[in-house]
């Protein structure tokens, strides 16, 4: 298709599905009361008692694309109770946030994040940790509703309204509120990362229609 004076581009994305939805299981099963109190929780788990999971409520998704695969928690103790549920739940999802970064082969000097759960400085210091990048977070969530917002804006804006380049509804740039540094080294994350996918292989093992 010809699109003159339009740019085209192009992106690839890495679905880690049901990730905001393990916080809200979180809250159905009464280990949150809200989401909102999910990094104090986490804080207060005792890292000894924190369990290990897999947060496939509805199979997992890039890079291994396996619907059938089921969460699963693993290691679960007397000691564990709902704060080191909600830790485990944190890691799993930061887990498979960096197994996305991975497959995208992502590469960057920081890695730019948005949505509900990025809230979480919690979830942000696991996946700097476990991607070894700097994680920014804008300060506003939704921040890829606004882009299609002002992307809509910019397709409405009359003819002659000026430069089509700069229409009366343009966009903006959203300046980083938080920025989260990686807190160890490389042989702790990759002791970390051995040890996940060491679970997803059990899981994927155990799953319906696994040979």
């Amino acid at each position: 298709m010809d699109l003159p004076g339009l740019l085209l581009a192009s992106c690839l994305e890495a679905s880690v599905i049901t990730a905001g939805a393990c916080v809200e299981w979180l809250v159905r099963i009464g280990a949150l009361v809200s989401p909102g109190e999910l990094d104090a929780r986490v804080a207060a788990a005792d890292p000894a008692a924190v369990p290990r999971f897999l947060p496939a409520l509805q199979g997992l998704g890039a890079p291994y694309d396996r619907p059938e695969v089921r969460g699963r928690p693993a290691g679960v103790t007397l000691a564990t109770g709902a704060a080191e549920l909600c830790a485990a739940v944190v890691e799993g999802i930061a887990q498979r946030c960096a197994d996305a970064v991975e497959a995208l082969d992502h590469g960057g000097p920081v890695l730019p994040v948005h949505g509900g759960l990025s809230a979480s400085r919690e979830l942000l210091a696991r996946l700097a940790d476990l991607t070894g990048t700097p994680v920014l977070r804008a300060p506003e969530p939704e921040t890829g509703a606004l882009g299609a917002a002002g992307l809509a804006a910019r397709a409405l804006a009359e003819p002659d309204a000026g430069d089509p380049r700069e229409p009366r509804f343009a966009t903006h740039a959203v300046p980083e509120i938080a920025r989260v540094e990686p807190r160890i080294g490389a042989g702790e994350r990759a002791g970390r990362r051995r040890h996940f996918h060491a679970e997803v292989g059990r899981a994927i093992a155990e799953a319906p229609g696994s040979p």
